[in-house]
């Protein structure tokens, strides 16, 4: 290098000797990067509909901020190399390319092999400061279970968590944090569960209706509705004060409010990517992903999204008193408080 630097050296001496006038070299070390700042998007390609913000910061990571027609949040985070005209990233979710952008009057664009992928104007970020809560865990138990990708519940004493496999439920004390016996939920493959303070109610592969079972274990006792809904019920919450099941079906991507009273569906909602559900305090919290949402179920309204700061994949949940336990990646339980 030094070498290299030398002759570089030589070179110019011998250019100005050479010249009649001078010359000035100029190198760019830092060239003119305008894209830096957050974006609000007004069109985007089709795929990309729950799009809504991009942010590019100068320590080279972007934020791509989601929010789907229910009102269900995301964020997703990324590094990135940037250009005065290129962007080198993955971003947008279709792989590390060099996407091109440039900027019409205050509009941003944001092309890829001829096609616009993005464009959006320059925003002040306060308006994404509050896109998501990032939450951290106060609690962990790990090492007493694996392969158990399922929703969960809570009998006020145990976990409950299903055995799909096995068709049984297993208890995870709380007290003792160790397994504390199976219930046998006969000719069920459960992959949700729920307590109502009397029974249990399950979601079984493949069926129509959620099953009812006593709680200390046998064949089903009922099933509700009266009447089939979709299938693969992946979640199950109960709320007490409405007398109402809470379930949600993956195969018709919609959630169901169930009277059990009547027995009878009394409202649904289209809505997609729920994994469990669980009831406290009036609300209704539903995961997808490493996202925790609290739903007004009155008026629908997702009221705040939740983050787990370790981006982990949240297969059930169980409102324990105030506070909730998560089973992430279907291996252990923590806890986390959500306001």
């Amino acid at each position: 290098m030094k070498s290299f630097k030398f002759i570089l050296f030589i070179f110019g001496i011998s250019l100005y000797l050479g010249c009649t006038k001078d010359t000035t070299i100029k190198e760019e070390y830092n060239p003119n990067i305008t894209i830096w700042g957050t974006y609000k998007a007004t069109s985007v390609i089709n795929g990309l509909d729950d799009l809504k913000y991009l942010k590019f910061t100068t320590k080279k990571t972007s934020h791509t901020y989601y929010m789907n027609s229910s009102g269900m949040r995301s964020l997703g985070n990324s590094s990135f190399i940037p250009f005065p005209d290129q962007v080198l990233g993955d971003f947008l979710g279709f792989g590390t390319v060099a996407y091109g952008y440039r900027f019409n009057g205050d509009t941003l664009i944001i092309d890829y092999g001829g096609t616009t992928y993005f464009k959006g104007i320059k925003v002040n970020e306060t308006e994404v400061a509050n896109w998501v809560e990032v939450v951290s865990k106060t609690d962990e138990i790990s090492g007493v279970f694996t392969d158990r990708s399922q929703g969960i519940g809570f009998d006020g004493t145990n976990i409950l968590l299903p055995d799909y496999s096995g068709s049984k439920i297993t208890k995870i004390n709380l007290s003792t944090r160790l397994p504390n016996g199976d219930i046998s939920v006969s000719g069920a493959y459960p992959n949700t569960v729920e307590f109502d303070g009397t029974d249990l109610w399950l979601g079984s592969n493949g069926y129509y209706r959620m099953y009812k079972f006593p709680l200390a274990g046998g064949s089903s006792t009922g099933t509700a509705p009266s009447h089939d809904i979709g299938a693969w019920i992946y979640g199950i919450a109960f709320d007490p004060a409405g007398n109402d099941l809470w379930a949600y079906s993956n195969n018709s991507d919609t959630l169901y409010q169930i009277n059990r009273t009547s027995n009878t569906v009394i409202s649904r909602k289209k809505i997609s990517y729920v994994r469990d559900m669980a009831w406290s305090n009036g609300k209704l919290y539903m995961v997808s992903g490493p996202f925790i949402y609290r739903v007004k179920t009155s008026s629908f309204e997702i009221e705040k999204t939740y983050q787990l700061k370790d981006p982990e994949t949240i297969y059930g949940i169980a409102a324990v008193g105030n506070e909730f336990w998560l089973n992430i990646n279907g291996n252990k339980l923590i806890k986390v408080s959500l306001n």
